[in-house]
């Protein structure tokens, strides 16, 4: 009887799990869906790509200056780090040697991206200028008044992914203000 109880339990747990897990997918609306009025910010930035001063593109998600790195080459660089110091870093609980070494591995293929010692952007280097026209045009009309009520993408903030996330949070509630 003991056994049966247990497993009864147990049962019921992980179907109680699984239900609330699965309850917030079920929660989603359409933004217009019952009359709302409630403004939606969509909020872009983790990868976008990057473009100097000039509006060159120096840098896409994975795609570096236009041109894919070869795999090869980014996981034998990965590899010759992985090796040595992450095993190292695991019996000592002193990861430091471990990102010195990464970043001397990828810093080359990032450089064009990287910012300076105070965490500001170099060279011009940021946020594409089509992303913050964007922005501004999604601040500059009503979506309410025109279509009755606010679609996903009426309004939207992007954001420079390289910066502080505390500074990005400032810049997001003057953005909503």
């Amino acid at each position: 009887m003991r056994i049966f109880s247990r497993r009864l339990l147990a049962a019921l747990l992980c179907c109680l799990m699984l239900l609330s897990c699965c309850s917030a997918a079920f929660a989603a609306v359409a933004p217009h869906a019952n009359g709302s009025q409630i403004p939606i910010i969509l909020i872009g930035g983790d990868g976008t790509a990057l473009e100097d001063a000039d509006g060159n593109e120096v840098f896409r998600f994975i795609n570096l200056s236009g041109k894919k790195p070869d795999p090869d080459t980014l996981k034998e660089s990965v590899l010759n780090v992985v090796k040595p110091l992450l095993i190292q870093g695991l019996l000592t609980n002193n990861f430091q040697p471990y990102y010195d070494a990464l970043y001397n591995e990828v810093a080359e293929m990032f450089k064009d991206v990287l910012l300076d010692e105070n965490g500001e952007p170099q060279n011009g280097i940021g946020m594409k200028q089509e992303f913050k026209d964007r922005m501004a045009n999604s601040l500059s009309r009503d979506a309410r008044k025109e279509k009755g009520y606010y679609g996903q993408h009426d309004y939207e903030f992007w954001y420079d992914w390289r910066l502080d996330p505390l500074a990005t949070a400032d810049l997001l509630k003057d953005h909503i203000e």
